[in-house]
């Protein structure tokens, strides 16, 4: 019934977690994880997300 984090499956792809092709290389920050490619960050940007757009409450994507 219970996971550790040791039952967890880790995430060593290097491709989007969105569109899962192209390979991660945008930063999205506060949080600093590096999951999306720029154009499914692009595109997420504006999705809306419990009522505000994504990036609204100053969450930012760098592209590396």
């Amino acid at each position: 019934l219970f996971q550790s984090e040791d039952d967890e499956p880790e995430d060593n792809g290097a491709e989007c977690v969105i569109c899962m092709s192209d390979p991660r290389d945008t930063l999205i920050l506060p949080c600093r994880h590096l999951c999306l490619c720029y154009l499914c960050a692009d595109s997420l940007r504006y999705v809306d997300v419990e009522g505000g757009a994504f990036g609204d409450d100053g969450g930012e994507a760098s592209r590396f």
